[in-house]
């Protein structure tokens, strides 16, 4: 494994082209050499989840690891065992453990052990409880869960989920939730999709389970498919249904998080200037 102090010269067609992302933006980056964060998005990996936004399973072989793939697993844990042992992991370092879903992975205890003493973001859809998840949770007041909930109703869940079993979720949740030995260790995020799940009955019903679950935040976000291709009216429709959600968790007192790449500082601010105006002209639905 090498570090390269100062980055190799990139051509100039590698960076024009990353100057027409939207998200493109320069700044006085300072890396002190030392790792914060690695995230696990470890495939093939199952899922039980049919999101319609994702597109990860498109491939046949993306799902369950088998023969093939059981010695490139082994060489990864080795690998990650001896970054464990190194000194390159900053005081803050966290894991990210996004393989699929952990609570259904058959290496699930390999990537327990393998985050053992340190904290860890789970992301999981929590279809099932998972006790050694818990047990994690438990343990480390400072790893998290996170589920992109995306809904707030049973009918929106199945829509967007592509599963009838959104009591049993919550119910999950809450009992994560009961394993937690610090406020914030859940996070939520909900992905807006203008005309499926932007209905005032789902935005109310997600704040309610976000305070009751006293969720360290709410990630506002958006489908990435078409985030470069949507014409100026889609993303005028978008940025006007995540304000409502905004303004009704500023009302609720619900912390909410725009991840940068989510949406471009033109779309945050419009979405931050329509949510104040609906909460100063008390514009909220009924």
């Amino acid at each position: 494994m090498c570090y390269h102090p100062t980055p190799p010269p990139y051509p100039r067609s590698v960076i024009s082209y990353c100057s027409r992302c939207p998200l493109y933006r320069k700044a006085e980056w300072k890396p002190d050499g030392l790792i914060h964060q690695i995230s696990l998005g470890v495939y093939p990996s199952p899922c039980q989840c049919h999101c319609i936004y994702c597109h990860a399973y498109d491939k046949p072989d993306a799902a369950t690891p088998n023969s093939r793939t059981a010695e490139a697993y082994n060489h990864l844990f080795e690998l990650l065992e001896m970054v464990k042992q190194s000194n390159m992991l900053a005081p803050n370092f966290m894991w990210q453990v996004t393989c699929g879903e952990i609570s259904i992975h058959p290496y699930k205890e390999r990537f327990l052990d393998l985050v053992h003493g340190r904290p860890t973001m789970f992301f999981t859809n929590s279809f099932k409880y998972d006790e050694g998840i818990a047990q994690h949770l438990h343990d480390h007041p400072y790893s998290q869960l996170f589920l992109s909930m995306d809904a707030g109703t049973p009918e929106t869940w199945k829509k967007v989920k592509g599963a009838d079993n959104f009591e049993q979720v919550t119910s999950n949740l809450v009992e994560y939730y009961h394993a937690t030995v610090a406020e914030g260790q859940i996070r939520l995020k909900y992905i807006v999709l203008p005309g499926i799940n932007d209905t005032w009955e789902d935005y109310v019903s997600f704040v309610n389970i976000a305070k009751l679950l006293k969720a360290a935040s709410v990630q506002i976000s958006r489908d990435y498919i078409n985030r470069v291709s949507m014409s100026p009216e889609e993303r005028t429709v978008l940025v006007s249904a995540a304000a409502y959600l905004l303004a009704l968790c500023k009302k609720s007192g619900v912390p909410v998080f725009l991840f940068d790449l989510d949406y471009t500082i033109a779309e945050r601010e419009q979405m931050q200037k329509f949510a104040d105006e609906i909460l100063q002209r008390g514009l909220f639905p009924g």
